[in-house]
């Protein structure tokens, strides 16, 4: 090939990209000046309830996590959202409580060894949700 055509193929790519960057850019502000914005006709007021409740959450107070005990029972303490249901439940046994307050006391049963318990809170009110705490607490006879 000629010198001459090269140079001319070279010169023909150079423009053609500039010219198609040059109409990209173009069509990019016709768009944007084309593009309507959307606000409301008539005036807008905002009725929102500040109703702000909050969550009650579970606590256990009373035994700490891997508590060890000499006893078959043993109390646990804590506070709960007022009218929640509070189901105690491991393998030894299972206690279902209904809270009238927001503190609540339950006697649990005990097997020797680590006890897993879990405890959930099935609140009364739709704005809280089911929460759930696990504590180990572990029984070792004295006697041994």
């Amino acid at each position: 090939m000629k010198k001459e055509i090269i140079v001319a193929i070279l010169f023909g790519v150079a423009f053609g990209g500039v010219a198609a960057f040059i109409l990209l850019m173009k069509n990019n502000e016709f768009q944007l000046t084309k593009s309507k914005t959307i606000t409301p006709s008539g005036k807008v007021t905002n009725t929102v309830k500040n109703i702000v409740k909050t969550p009650s959450v579970l606590e256990v107070s009373e035994p700490v996590n891997n508590t060890v005990v000499a006893t078959k029972q043993i109390q646990i303490k804590g506070k709960a959202e007022k009218g929640s249901l509070l189901i105690f439940q491991s393998p030894s046994g299972e206690v279902i409580v209904n809270t009238a307050k927001e503190e609540f006391s339950v006697n649990f049963p005990l097997v020797l060894g680590e006890n897993v318990i879990l405890i959930s809170m099935h609140p009364n009110s739709t704005q809280s949700r089911l929460q759930e705490k696990e504590i180990r607490i572990y029984y070792i006879d004295e006697s041994l």
